[in-house]
């Protein structure tokens, strides 16, 4: 009944908090619009920024879904939770939770319905334990900045690593489940979202220097034939745009909520035949190799190829060519007994617990999970130039694209303005960051499980006690 709920709000930014007039307006216009079944008028509604993320007829479909709840008959509110408005609203059919935000204009910046259950309120801002010992000035910094955080963001477990030179740290704050005691450890396992888009960049790299293809390989090379020529103004999707996102592919495919979808685990069934299938008729949005438009299914095509070039899955191929080689014993796209056992519960930022994702053809968008032990060994064989690895990484990392003489991007790596690459993950539980800096040998790692983009909070003010 829901098919389409999670997905379409979980694409969106946190919105802006307003007084209560515009709020109850906005309710109002949206049950109007709602009963006339008026989709057209709704979607004007919404900021131009959730309209490039879901499109009209995408948004159509959604109206045409939630009808079968019947007419709006009332709506109440609920508790506004960081900056997402809540109203309980009564259907001919059924009682809904309808969450929302507004911009400044009181245009929604976001838009879901699920099924109605009390919201738990943040929690007190007790402060949460810490592993840190506080020994020295650099674990004091780094405490109160993260405190800082904490007291905005609540995350209930939060794994940092830190490597500055020869030095390495990891912290951990928090429980790995809410009233467990049991602060989170280098064993602890979180999903690190689309930081597996820098695994699967690495394996495309493996793949070049084993002369199985080059960035300018065509993809429709390893595609059916029933699959038109990926292609706009005569140039063709290669490779190296599927990495470095200028492809011209959407964030994600347009079918991906239609038919079997399971709104808390939205791509555990989009498998290779729903994949191809949408391929046929996919359309691009820009000439390939000129514009930067991030896209997990670009990334997760490009996992999909691989699997094909190399003959093995994206779990065999990340075991066999990073995660051993590296001795990365606790990192995989597949939720195994062995991480399970450690794995902190998931939440999202409403403090909902949240089941794990699991991926089919877009694994190379966003399937792996970790620890931060394994994650610190990945983040030092990136500095690093002895490893088996070395080579690919640095193939990897070298920029790609730019931006008005600006490195934008590398194979999935991003670059900041000051020399430092990096990539964050986020999935409907977790949020994760890595950056790094091969000429200082420095990384920051940050693992959270709640989603809202906290371990992005973290990062930035992090790199500056780093360098400092």
């Amino acid at each position: 009944m829901h098919a389409f709920t999670y997905f379409f709000s979980f694409l969106l930014m946190l919105p802006v908090a307003l007084s209560a007039q515009p709020v109850t307006a906005s309710v109002q216009m949206q049950r109007t619009l709602f009963n006339e079944r008026n989709s057209k008028a709704l979607y004007a509604r919404l900021t131009g920024e959730l309209q490039r993320k879901m499109p009209r007829d995408s948004f159509s479909r959604l109206i045409t879904h939630y009808a079968k709840l019947g007419t709006w008959r009332s709506a109440e509110p609920g508790p506004t939770l960081q900056g997402t408005y809540h109203y309980k609203v009564q259907f001919d059919r059924e009682t809904m939770d309808l969450a929302f935000g507004l911009d400044q204009k009181a245009r929604l910046t976001s838009f879901s319905l699920t099924p109605w259950k009390p919201l738990t309120p943040d929690p007190p801002h007790a402060p949460l334990p810490s592993s840190n010992a506080l020994a020295t000035n650099f674990d004091r910094r780094l405490d109160s900045l993260v405190r800082q955080v904490i007291d905005q963001k609540r995350p209930t477990s939060l794994s940092i690593g830190i490597i500055d030179g020869l030095t390495r740290r990891t912290y951990g704050y928090g429980e790995t489940f809410a009233g467990s005691g049991q602060i989170p450890d280098t064993t602890t396992v979180y999903e690190i979202g689309s930081i597996t888009k820098t695994m699967t960049a690495t394996l495309l790299a493996l793949a070049i220097q084993a002369k199985k293809l080059t960035l300018k390989t065509p993809v429709n090379t390893f595609l059916p034939d029933s699959i038109p020529l990926l292609q706009r103004d005569s140039v063709v999707v290669t490779v190296e745009t599927l990495a470095n996102h200028t492809s011209g592919l959407p964030r994600l495919p347009t079918t991906i909520g239609t038919g079997t979808f399971d709104p808390q685990d939205p791509y555990r069934h989009f498998d290779r035949q729903r994949l191809f299938s949408y391929l046929r008729t996919a359309t691009l949005a820009s000439k390939p190799g000129t514009t930067y438009q991030y896209s997990n299914l670009g990334a997760g095509l490009l996992g999909t190829l691989l699997e094909i070039v190399w003959g093995r899955s994206y779990e065999q191929l990340i075991q066999e060519q990073i995660c051993r080689p590296l001795h990365l014993t606790k990192t995989s796209s597949q939720l195994i007994a062995s991480l399970e056992a450690t794995m902190a519960q998931g939440f999202d930022d409403q403090f909902r617990p949240m089941s794990a994702w699991r991926f089919q053809s877009l694994a190379g968008a966003g399937a792996v999970r970790s620890t931060i032990a394994d994650m610190i060994r990945y983040a030092q064989a990136q500095l690093a130039s002895t490893t088996p690895l070395s080579q690919a990484m640095t193939i990897a990392q070298e920029p790609t694209f730019a931006k008005n003489g600006v490195p934008v991007i590398g194979l999935g790596w991003h670059y900041m303005p000051n020399g430092w690459i990096w990539h964050n993950g986020g999935t409907g539980g977790y949020s994760s960051f890595i950056c790094l800096n091969r000429r200082t040998q420095q990384a920051i790692v940050v693992l959270t499980n709640k989603s809202g983009g906290i371990a992005d909070a973290l990062a930035v003010p992090l790199q500056r006690i780093v360098t400092n």
